[in-house]
């Protein structure tokens, strides 16, 4: 608040992990991040607290009180829990890697991507946990119910998915996909592309609200091109005549959205053939 008198909080902990700082009632009081060389810096009101360090990597490490004076440095020194990782690599029938999904539940829960390489390094606070590995609805799934991560310990898990269901002739698409570019989406670009190779989804249409999104280049960049074929497009989103997802449509750098179309103070029929025509006014 305005006219609080103020301290530092100051340390050292594992690089890039989170500092939890709560106060006597056991409420969030401050929240960092420590620097790639371990070191912290925190302003607080002046009083007495607790800090702690975590990272979704580690099991949540021991608190450490700490009594800010204003106007003055003090120093706590953090020690991050324990942490573990797995090592998943992931291939077909053939031996080539595969984009695959892994999820993961125990300790703590989470999902993540296997990209064009066919690995992926997950670390877990130390437990046991189970795991799900998979690819869409072609191919088959691994699953196992009790994986032990150790303290400091890389477990590997080797995994060949079969593609099970034959579809020549189709094409797997996703015709309403948003992401950071979008006003209701926080995943980033290159997680929303890793989720739609891991998925077995051959043509990801990106329909972000009010924006032309271009997926080409972070595809190329994942090399996912042998997987993934973009296409470019998006959600116009009145407000007054509802939403409506076009593609293809070309992308605009030099204008607002990306050249996406205008639904402000036009009818649903000039929006409908903005969108059609592909080349949006």
């Amino acid at each position: 608040r305005l006219g609080t008198a103020t301290g530092t909080l100051v340390g050292h902990t594992e690089p890039n992990v989170n500092v939890v700082v709560s106060d006597s009632a056991g409420k969030a009081a401050q929240l960092g991040r420590s620097g790639v060389d371990g070191a912290y810096r925190l302003t607080l009101p002046a009083g007495t607290y607790q800090a702690h360090a975590e990272h979704a990597a580690r099991a949540t490490g021991a608190s450490v009180a700490a009594t800010v004076s204003a106007g003055q440095e003090t120093t706590a020194d953090l020690v991050a829990g324990p942490s573990g990782a797995l090592q998943v690599t992931v291939v077909d029938g053939d031996g080539r890697p595969l984009p695959a999904r892994v999820l993961v539940d125990g300790p703590t829960s989470l999902v993540k991507y296997v990209g064009a390489e066919g690995s992926a390094a997950i670390g877990l606070p130390p437990g046991t946990y189970s795991l799900v590995i998979s690819r869409g609805m072609e191919y088959d799934a691994y699953s196992e119910a009790a994986v032990v991560v150790g303290d400091n310990t890389v477990v590997p898990i080797n995994v060949t998915l079969s593609r099970v269901v034959d579809t020549t002739g189709y094409i797997s698409l996703d015709c309403h996909l948003h992401s950071e570019m979008s006003t209701d989406s926080r995943i980033p670009l290159e997680d929303r592309l890793l989720a739609v190779a891991a998925e077995g989804i051959e043509v990801p249409i990106a329909t972000d609200h009010d924006v032309i999104t271009n997926y080409s280049q972070v595809v190329q960049d994942l090399g996912l091109t042998d997987w993934v074929t973009p296409m470019t497009g998006e959600e116009s989103s009145s407000i007054v005549f509802g939403h409506a997802n076009g593609w293809p449509l070309e992308r605009d750098d030099d204008r607002a959205g990306g050249g996406a179309v205008s639904w402000y103070r036009h009818t649903p029929r000039e929006v409908w053939d903005g969108l059609r025509a592909g080349d949006p006014t």
